[in-house]
C-alpha cells in the first residue's frame, strides 16, 4: 500500500519540531531537576546530620538519575525520527515503483533547464530512447519540429501548463505519435521539477478516421443501391414516390406516375402478378417479391420490392430496390458454380465433403473409389465406415481435432475399403472449409495401391541389381586374383625360364662380341617383360592387401603410380585398418585405384591427398587433388564414364554413399562412405 503523501508530510513535521524543542527540554529540565534535587538533600542531610560523604553519594545519585532521563528521552526522539525515515523511505520506493510501472510513457524534468532527469520503463519502450539517452535530452526534444518551434517561440522558460494538450511527438526512430500531454510541476528538496506524462492518442483518431470513412461508404452505398420509397392507400390510384424513383426506375418524370401507369412500365409477363401481390398485401400486412421494369430505351430491369401494411388508414408502404446487377451476379455465380462442379466431378482423385462425419459430396472418383462404381450414390453415408478397423480409432480422433481447429491437415496414409470389401491403400488430404455452423472438412482422396506395389517391385529390383551387381564386383576380384596368380605364377616363371636360357647361351658365347652386341637388347626386353608382368599381376591383386593390410597397399600404389610422374602425395590414417573386413578393404582400395590413376591419366595434377578415417561405425575415404578438375554431369554421360561408374557401383553395393565434387580447374574431391556391416 502507498502511504498517504499528508500522513508523511505530518510524520516528518512532527519529528523536525520534536528534534529542534529537544534541547531547551534537556536544559530546562536538567536545571530544574538540579535545583530540587541540590535544596531537598540538603534538608534531608540536616535533619538527619549525616556525614560529609552523603553529599558525594548525592552528587552520584543525581548524575545517575539524570543519565537515565536523558537516555529515556533520546531514546523516544531517535525511535521517532526512525519510524519518519522508514516511512519516508517506503513512500520513496513506493511513487518510485508507481513512477517506473505506469502503463503510460512518463518523464520526470527540470522546469528551469527543461532537460530530462529520468524516464520511466514505458517511455523507453514507446520512445525507443535508453534510460541514458533521454538524460541527454530536453523535454522539447520529444515535440515535433513544428510543435518545438511554437513553444520555443513563447516567452522563456516553457511553463507544464503551455506543454500540456494534444501534442504531436516523434520517437527515437522517427514515428510521430498523437498524444495528450498531462504535466504538473513539483517541489521536491527545494528543487523545482515537473512530471509529464504523454498517452498516446493515434488509435483514437484512427477510429475517428475510420470513422468518418464508414459513413461516407455509407451514403455511397445508398445511392449505389438505386433505393425507393413509395407510399399508398389500398383501392386508389395516387401514389407518393421518394425523389429517387426515377433513378431506380430509369423514367423521367416518374414521380407524377399513377399506379396504373406505374404497372404500365412493368414488363407484360410480370403486370398480373405484381397486381396480385399488392392485393395479397393488402389482406395479409406483409410481402416481398421480384419484377421486372421496362425503362424507356427498353431495357429490362430487376427490382425488389417489400411491401408492409402501416398506420391506421393502413397505407401501403414499400421499398424497392434495382437488383439487376445482383441477379446478374447470381446468374453468373450459379454459372460459375456448375463449371466447377464439372471440373471437380471431372478430376481424377477422389473429393469427399464431410459435414459432422458423413459425405454430403463425393466427386466420380470418389464414388468410384468408395463405391465400386462411379453412378453409386455416397451421401449421407459415414466417411469412417470406408476406413479400415484398425484405423478407424485414430481417423475418428483426427476428424474431431481437425473440425475443432486443434489439428492441421497433413497429408497421410490410410487403409480405405470399398464398398464391395476391397481394401485399398490411399493417400489422404484433410481441409478445413469455414461454413455457417458445423465447420465442413475436405478430402482429397489419391489411390496410392498401383504407386504403392510399383514401389516395392522397384525397391525389390533395385535390392536383386544391387545384390547381382555386388556378386559381379566379387566375381570380378576373383578372376582378377586368378589372372594375377596366372600372370606371376605361370607367365613370370616362363619369363624367368627364358631370361636364365638367355644368360646361359650368354655366357658359353663369351668373347663373341656380335652375340654380345645382339643379346643384349634380347636381355633388356626380357627384364622390361618380366617387370610388367610383375607390375601388371600387382595392380591386378596386390598381395600387400592380403598381407599387410589396406594402409600398405594404398601406400605401394601411391608410390608406384605418382611418384613416376612426379606428384606429390600424402596419406593420412585415422583408426586402425586391420579390423575392416576383406571384401570392403578391396573395395576401398579399388577407390583409391581407379582414383590415383584418373589423377595420373587425366588430372595433371601436383598434390595428391588422401586421408582414410577408421571407426566402428565406418570407413571413409577422401581424395583431394588440385588438378584440371572436369564437368561431373558431363563425365557420367559421357562414354568414358566406366572408372566413374564401377566406382559408384562398389560404393552401392556395401550399402554406402559416394560423392564427387568437381569444377574445370578446380580440383576434384571424392568422398566415399563404407558403412561397417552389420553383425
Amino acid at each position: 500500500m502507498i502511504p498517504n503523501a499528508a500522513d508523511v508530510a505530518a510524520n516528518l513535521y512532527a519529528s523536525r519540531r520534536a528534534l529542534r524543542v529537544a534541547p531547551w527540554k534537556i536544559v530546562l529540565a536538567y536545571a530544574l531537576v538540579a535545583v530540587v534535587w541540590i535544596f531537598t538533600t540538603n534538608l534531608i542531610i540536616t535533619a538527619l546530620g549525616l556525614p560529609e560523604s552523603s553529599y558525594t553519594l548525592r552528587i552520584a545519585a543525581f548524575v545517575l538519575f539524570t543519565a537515565l532521563g536523558i537516555w529515556w528521552y533520546t531514546r523516544r526522539l531517535a525511535d521517532g525520527v526512525i519510524r519518519s525515515q522508514k516511512l519516508v523511505g517506503r513512500a520513496e520506493n513506493s511513487y518510485r515503483m508507481l513512477f517506473d510501472r505506469h502503463p503510460a510513457p512518463m518523464w520526470l524534468f527540470d522546469k528551469r533547464t527543461l532537460s530530462i532527469v529520468r524516464g520511466n520503463r514505458q517511455a523507453v519502450a514507446a520512445y525507443g530512447y535508453s534510460a541514458g539517452e533521454f538524460a541527454e535530452l530536453e523535454i522539447l526534444d520529444l515535440y515535433a519540429a513544428h510543435e518545438r518551434e511554437r513553444l520555443e517561440a513563447l516567452a522563456q522558460p516553457v511553463t507544464p501548463q503551455q506543454l500540456a494538450g494534444l501534442r504531436q511527438h516523434v520517437a527515437r526512430d522517427g514515428r510521430e505519435l498523437n498524444v495528450e500531454v498531462l504535466c504538473s510541476a513539483l517541489d521536491i528538496d527545494e528543487s523545482p521539477f515537473a512530471l509529464l506524462m504523454a498517452q498516446e492518442v493515434s488509435a483514437h483518431f484512427q477510429t475517428e478516421t475510420q470513422l468518418a470513412s464508414a459513413l461516407r461508404k455509407l451514403e455511397l452505398a445508398r445511392h449505389l443501391a438505386q433505393m425507393a420509397y413509395w407510399q399508398r392507400l389500398p383501392g386508389s390510384e395516387q401514389v407518393d414516390w421518394s425523389p429517387e424513383i426515377g433513378d431506380v426506375l430509369g423514367i423521367a418524370n416518374a414521380g407524377a406516375l399513377s399506379w396504373t401507369a406505374f404497372l404500365d412500365y412493368l414488363h407484360p409477363d410480370d403486370r398480373p402478378a405484381v397486381a396480385a401481390a399488392h392485393e395479397r398485401a393488402e389482406r395479409h400486412g406483409s410481402l416481398a417479391h421480384e419484377f421486372r421494369v421496362l425503362g424507356a430505351n427498353g431495357e429490362q430491369r430487376w427490382m425488389f420490392e417489400r411491401i408492409q401494411l402501416l398506420g391506421r388508414q393502413r397505407a401501403l408502404f414499400g421499398a424497392l430496390m434495382d437488383v439487376t446487377e445482383l441477379k446478374a451476379g447470381e446468374g453468373d455465380l450459379a454459372g460459375e458454380k456448375r463449371r466447377y462442379e464439372r471440373m471437380v466431378d471431372g478430376l481424377p482423385d477422389g473429393v469427399l465433403m464431410l459435414r459432422q462425419g458423413r459425405i454430403h459430396y463425393a466427386n466420380a472418383a470418389a464414388r468410384r473409389l468408395l463405391a465400386g462404381d462411379p453412378l453409386q450414390p455416397l451421401d449421407a453415408q459415414p466417411f469412417i465406415e470406408f476406413v479400415a478397423e484398425h484405423q478407424r480409432a485414430r481417423e475418428t480422433a483426427r476428424l474431431a481435432a481437425l473440425q475443432r481447429g486443434a489439428a492441421a491437415g497433413q497429408p497421410q496414409r490410410l487403409l480405405l475399403v470399398c464398398r464391395d470389401g476391397q481394401p485399398f491403400e490411399a493417400e489422404v488430404s484433410e481441409t478445413l472449409l469455414p461454413a455457417d455452423g458445423d465447420a465442413e472438412v475436405q478430402l482429397l482422396i489419391r489411390d496410392v495401391s498401383q504407386a504403392e506395389q510399383l514401389r516395392r517391385d522397384l525397391e525389390d529390383a533395385n535390392q536383386r541389381l544391387q545384390h547381382l551387381s555386388q556378386r559381379l564386383i566379387e566375381v570380378q576380384e576373383i578372376e582378377r586374383r586368378e589372372v594375377a596368380r596366372d600372370l606371376h605364377d605361370d607367365v613370370g616363371q616362363h619369363l624367368t625360364g627364358l631370361k636364365l636360357h638367355l644368360q646361359r647361351l650368354i655366357r658359353r658365347q663369351a668373347g663373341d662380341s656380335e652375340f654380345e652386341r645382339l643379346s643384349q637388347p634380347l636381355v633388356a626386353s626380357m627384364d622390361a617383360a618380366l617387370a610388367k608382368v610383375r607390375s601388371l599381376s600387382l595392380s591386378l591383386h596386390p598381395l600387400q592387401l592380403e598381407t599387410l593390410g589396406l594402409e600398405a597397399a594404398v601406400r605401394w600404389h601411391l608410390q608406384h603410380f605418382l611418384e613416376a610422374s612426379g606428384t606429390c602425395w600424402e596419406l593420412e590414417v585415422r583408426g586402425s585398418t586391420t579390423e575392416i573386413p576383406p571384401g570392403r578393404a578391396v573395395a576401398a582400395f579399388r577407390l583409391v585405384q581407379e582414383a590415383v590413376n584418373n589423377v595420373a591419366r587425366h588430372a595433371r595434377a601436383r598434390t595428391v591427398r588422401i586421408l582414410m578415417v577408421c571407426d566402428e561405425h565406418e570407413l571413409r575415404l577422401e581424395i583431394l587433388d588440385d588438378g584440371r578438375g572436369f564437368d561431373v554431369p558431363e563425365a557420367l554421360q559421357g562414354a568414358q564414364s566406366l572408372g566413374l561408374t564401377s566406382m559408384h557401383e562398389r560404393v552401392a553395393s556395401f550399402g554406402g554413399d559416394l560423392r564427387i565434387s568437381s569444377l574445370p580447374g578446380m580440383g576434384t574431391r571424392i568422398t566415399a562412405l563404407l558403412p561397417a556391416p552389420n553383425d
